[in-house]
């Protein structure tokens, strides 16, 4: 996907549609932290939902990082302070 206003390009690992919303999905093989996400992880994570904002014309609110190490999906809300964090 690519968005040129923001002049940026990537793939997002998946992208689950459920009753027509769109989840960014990170697949990752390390051991997550003690709570939440790694920064990395959450960042692209939001680079991955903006690429899905504008190619689909949709909003995300929401993505998941799957850590297969523990086989545990972990939420990251996409919110404000993330988004800015992001630039």
């Amino acid at each position: 996907m690519r968005d040129t206003q923001l002049d940026i390009v990537g793939t997002c690992d998946k992208i689950e549609i459920i009753d027509g919303k769109y989840f960014p999905m990170s697949i990752k093989s390390s051991n997550p932290p003690l709570k939440g996400v790694w920064d990395g992880d959450a960042i692209e994570l939001i680079a991955a939902a903006l690429l899905i904002e504008n190619e689909f014309d949709t909003e995300v609110f929401v993505g998941f990082v799957d850590y297969l190490k523990l086989g545990e999906r972990r939420v990251v809300v996409m919110d404000a302070n993330l988004r800015k964090s992001f630039f």
